[in-house]
């Protein structure tokens, strides 16, 4: 059985490791890193099935590590945008960016498990 990847990236080690823990329950093996430019080494080397970015990141902000993953020809992997503020949810501007859903955050088991649902369907 092959298992699905994801890559979490959150300047915030906490949420890193609660995210990795939930989407471990949900079957995913896990990367993760606090820095959006390593982010995009990490996603452009490996392939994951699945990025979360935390919109708001030091160095590079979530939009726009979207954008430049998206760039890449080949890169194929659901992109979701992380937000800890209201504010950061226009789904416009979400969408614009590459990004197929937002979670809001503190991420919790039974709304990631909904969102990765809808994603999958």
């Amino acid at each position: 059985m092959q298992h699905k990847t994801a890559l979490v990236v959150d300047s915030n080690d906490h949420s890193r490791e609660l995210i990795r823990i939930l989407l471990e329950h949900e079957g995913y093996q896990t990367m993760e890193t606090g820095d959006a430019l390593e982010a995009v080494e990490l996603a452009s080397a490996n392939s994951p099935d699945l990025i979360l970015i935390d919109l708001q990141m030091p160095r590079l902000e979530g939009y726009a590590t979207a954008r430049k993953l998206r760039q890449s020809v080949r890169f194929k992997s659901v992109m979701v945008a992380l937000t800890g503020r209201e504010l950061d949810s226009d789904q416009a501007q979400i969408s614009a960016a590459g990004f197929t859903a937002c979670i809001s955050k503190p991420v919790v088991l039974k709304g990631l498990h909904e969102r990765l649902s809808e994603i999958r369907a």
